[in-house]
């Protein structure tokens, strides 16, 4: 019988040089990235990580020949929220510091992790679907103290559901159920639903 190879055993892991498409809550990203115009010996590299509502990461990549090497930590992506991200890469010159341009972007979505050991039911809802639960739970009476300690975005800046107006809250429930429906709507034609599909129609007039 033979064993198979183990990591470790003269076995080299493949670093990708492309972005990746999606990440967990709590996972590390590791990637590489070759821009044959703008070597790492002339010029340095920065992911910007942007969500909705959800912390950023900015995170600056390190040389690897004339390449980059990128590794976001497993700490900083916990901290994100369970959404899409934009990203976008930005190149500055060592030699001028001014000379800074966007040179690429993209989007990332991020996933609950799992935790190990951790069988109980969990929260399986993206951001946005979980602030509208919290929001739609306050209007009927029945929000938990977690739910009511959420913090959100309103038209008199950040606060907690709790101390939100009536007015406030009806507007936050519309603009959190347009952001899931535009959410799922997302992951559906990604997914390829037949819906989002385009149809050639043949007309029979002369």
């Amino acid at each position: 019988m033979i064993n198979p190879p183990q990591i470790g055993d003269n076995m080299a892991v493949d670093v990708p040089y492309i972005e990746p498409k999606s990440v967990a809550l709590g996972e590390k990203l590791h990637w590489r990235k070759t821009y044959a115009d703008y070597p790492s010996t002339l010029y340095t590299l920065q992911y910007r990580f942007r969500g909705p509502t959800g912390t950023g990461i900015d995170q600056a990549a390190t040389a690897y020949n004339s390449d980059y090497d990128i590794a976001v930590t497993a700490i900083a992506t916990a901290k994100l929220a369970v959404e899409t991200y934009r990203w976008q890469a930005w190149l500055t010159e060592d030699a001028d510091a001014t000379n800074t341009f966007l040179i690429e972007e993209g989007s990332i979505r991020v996933d609950v992790g799992f935790a190990s050991g951790g069988t109980k039911a969990i929260d399986l809802g993206t951001t946005a679907e979980t602030i509208l639960a919290a929001l739609e739970a306050t209007m009927a009476g029945k929000a938990t103290k977690d739910q009511l300690q959420y913090r959100i975005a309103s038209g008199n800046g950040e606060r907690e559901i709790r101390r939100m107006s009536y007015t406030e809250l009806i507007a936050a429930i519309k603009y959190y159920t347009e952001k899931v429906a535009g959410e799922k709507n997302a992951a559906r034609r990604k997914a390829g639903d037949p819906f989002f599909k385009n149809y050639l129609i043949h007309s029979n007039e002369a």
